[in-house]
């Protein structure tokens, strides 16, 4: 699927699959109290072998004739600062999930890069369905979501286990 990915290209930043070379710039913006604490999946302390075995993963998935994942680096002044994509790709549906480095927040980087990916799964990948699944209270995230479309189908208590202590999350999708 992601073979033919091309990079889209705005005024702000690029959208682009992932490159071995790209782990010191990850490490560097992803490293921050913020980002840890409004994601599940991202570990702490995010290592450099951390952001090699992450990157091995892509490249995988990029060569892979169904992936399960699709996830891409959201480039500024030739600096990755995010990423963004789907961490599930399940038959019609997808789990659209994202981060961006806190010195580009504010600026509409992940609300643009988060349509542009919306637009690229209904359309490239053939999605009926993008959901995401995001902490009660984590409001910037539910605000992005929100501003393209996507309407609370329901909260879910108890969801997510971080840190020894049970996250509540909202369930966000949108329909092609």
């Amino acid at each position: 699927m992601s073979k033919n990915f091309a990079p889209i290209v705005t005024e702000k930043f690029t959208i682009r699959q992932f490159r071995a070379e790209d782990a010191g710039d990850i490490v560097r913006n992803i490293s921050s109290d913020k980002i840890y604490a409004g994601t599940y999946r991202i570990p702490r302390p995010y290592t450099l072998e951390i952001a090699n075995q992450y990157i091995a993963e892509r490249l995988e998935s990029y060569a892979a004739d169904n992936p399960k994942s699709m996830l891409f680096v959201i480039e500024v002044d030739g600096e990755v600062v995010g990423d963004v994509g789907f961490k599930y790709v399940l038959g019609h549906k997808g789990e659209i999930v994202y981060w961006l480095a806190d010195k580009h927040h504010g600026k509409g980087v992940v609300s643009t890069a988060a349509k542009l990916i919306c637009d690229y799964g209904f359309d490239m990948l053939g999605l009926d369905k993008i959901y995401a699944e995001i902490y009660i209270d984590n409001i910037g995230s539910q605000k992005v979501v929100e501003k393209l479309g996507f309407h609370k189908e329901g909260e879910m208590k108890k969801h997510l286990v971080k840190n020894g202590e049970f996250k509540d999350i909202y369930y966000f999708a949108k329909f092609k």
